[in-house]
């Protein structure tokens, strides 16, 4: 018989706030699917949204295979909740940087560090608050929330669109 403790029932209170935030930060992540739009109003091509999205890939990349370094030294939520911020980075970035240049190419890498980040440590956070009997159950609530948060990123700029706004408006909610 082991002698760990089972991890304490999480009040559902709690991980509903968790699912909004996990929610607010994937809507950050899917409004990427908006770049090659934003980047051409501002006079870019296909090309260079590319190189955006590929700067953002392999951060992501990265950012996943060192995310538990970084739990480890941090732990797991003040690393969401770091990482997380570079998401803000990025959305920001994106609806105010001018032009094509480097400066999207630095909001695309602080974009892939804080989506990777958050997407491999969110569920290690589920797994810690919930008994394992109710995991699948809980997964599922936050990969939902994670889903419908990306897909909603390009609703917003529909959104945005149907309103009279720049499509730089997406990114700044």
């Amino acid at each position: 018989m082991s002698s760990a403790t089972p991890p304490p029932m999480v009040p559902a209170r709690l991980f509903g706030l968790f699912c909004v935030a996990s929610y607010l930060l994937s809507l950050s992540y899917g409004s990427t699917f908006l770049l090659s739009l934003l980047i051409g109003s501002r006079g870019g091509n296909e090309h260079d949204a590319g190189s955006v999205i590929s700067v953002a890939m392999l951060s992501t990349f990265f950012a996943v295979i060192f995310s538990g370094h970084l739990s480890d030294l941090l732990g797991a939520a003040r690393s969401i909740a770091l990482f997380g911020c570079l998401l803000v980075v990025a959305s920001l970035g994106f609806a105010l940087a001018p032009g094509f240049g480097d400066a999207l190419l630095f909001f695309g890498l602080t974009l892939g560090l804080g989506w990777g980040v958050f997407y491999t440590l969110g569920p290690i956070i589920v797994a810690m608050m919930v008994a394992p009997a109710q995991r699948a159950r809980f997964f599922a609530l936050l990969s939902g929330s994670m889903m419908s948060g990306i897909g909603s990123g390009p609703l917003l700029g529909r959104l945005a669109n149907a309103l009279g706004y720049p499509l730089s408006m997406a990114f700044l909610l």
